[in-house]
């Protein structure tokens, strides 16, 4: 015997959207309660089991996995109240350079903007170089930087986990040509580096590292595994029934 209860939805009198709430409760209710129901079918039949097999103890209650995702968005899609309070405070500095001589003119100005939550804090940089020549065959030029370092709370994953760390990131400009654009990020778990792409093209996790291409200089190692090793024209293959073999 079960302890689920399906009752219908009262359904008569108030508004459409009135009645749209109470299905939504309604179901969610019901996979609640169909859920338990499952839960003590399967810990009765592990128990029967156990017992027909002439062992002495109860069997334990197996331990499922809580899927906490799609638990997490079944209650928001069903909530009826909502409630949401976050503090926030920001912060702007400025600052101003100009030097100017029979040469030319030479600008700066730098820029933080601090915005901090009880999520994380976000810190976005802006140095902007101008260079106004007085000099013939000289070109003008500027050239910017935008960085932006972030702490705290970085991501979400599907299954709900969330990932804090620290990401920093940078662009660079030279008279409006994007020169330079990278990030990376660093968490619990790994040090990851992302391309202009936003691909991860290496990273550190779990006492290895994983890269897309690399030039070393000196290798020292108590051991190497390779598939293939090149030296000058001639390669070295390892090929899938174990023969090493030269081209």
């Amino acid at each position: 015997m079960t302890a689920v209860e399906i009752r219908l939805p009262e359904l008569s009198g108030g508004t459409e959207a009135e009645q749209l709430r109470r299905i939504q409760s309604y179901l969610f209710t019901l996979a609640q309660q169909l859920q338990f129901a499952f839960d003590a079918v399967s810990r009765e039949q592990t128990a029967g089991g156990s017992s027909q097999g002439g062992a002495s103890a109860a069997a334990e209650p197996e331990q499922r996995p809580v899927n906490f995702a799609a638990i997490k968005a079944l209650i928001i899609k069903s909530a009826e109240i909502t409630e949401h309070f976050q503090q926030e405070v920001e912060k702007r500095l400025v600052g101003r350079y100009l030097a100017q001589s029979q040469f030319g003119t030479y600008r700066q100005e730098t820029e933080q903007r601090i915005t901090a939550n009880s999520q994380g804090i976000r810190q976005q940089f802006t140095n902007l170089q101008q260079l106004e020549s007085a000099v013939a065959g000289l070109e003008s030029a500027v050239m910017e930087v935008n960085a932006t370092i972030r702490t705290g709370l970085l991501a979400e994953t599907a299954e709900g986990r969330s990932i804090y760390g620290v990401e920093i990131g940078q662009q660079e400009l030279e008279n409006g040509v994007i020169r330079f654009r990278k990030y990376t990020r660093l968490t619990a778990e790994k040090l990851s580096f992302y391309d202009c792409n936003d691909v991860e093209v290496a990273y550190i996790s779990d006492r290895r590292m994983y890269v897309t291409a690399a030039d070393v200089a000196q290798i020292t190692a108590g051991s190497a595994v390779v598939q293939g090793l090149q030296i000058g024209d001639y390669t070295w293959e390892l090929g899938a029934d174990g023969h090493l073999s030269l081209r």
